[in-house]
């Protein structure tokens, strides 16, 4: 079953933000060197920082879900929206 794992956002101020909403929402409030993250049990909310010369406006940057199988997901995306190209991320990452 697919699960919502992390919903990251752009922030000019991670850090504030991210304890502004762990406040606000009694999340759990974690910063790193970077970012900052606000979770509600098992999904996070991630602020990460605008970093120099990255195009895009600050906010909604993009949202995380895991799944059992990701090439079955794949497939049920293709079946559904053919004109849809998908792009693997490389093994490296952990997520």
């Amino acid at each position: 079953m697919p699960k919502l794992n992390h919903i990251a956002s752009i922030a000019l101020d991670p850090q504030t933000v991210g304890q502004f909403y762990a406040t606000v929402f009694q999340m759990t409030f974690s910063r790193s060197i970077i970012g900052a993250t606000a979770r509600e049990g098992y999904v996070g909310l991630n602020f990460n920082p605008l970093w120099p010369g990255r195009p895009g406006p600050i906010g909604l940057d993009h949202f995380g879900i895991e799944v059992d199988d990701i090439n079955n997901s794949f497939d049920q995306a293709g079946k559904n929206y053919p004109e849809v190209e998908w792009v693997k991320r490389s093994g490296t990452r952990p997520y």
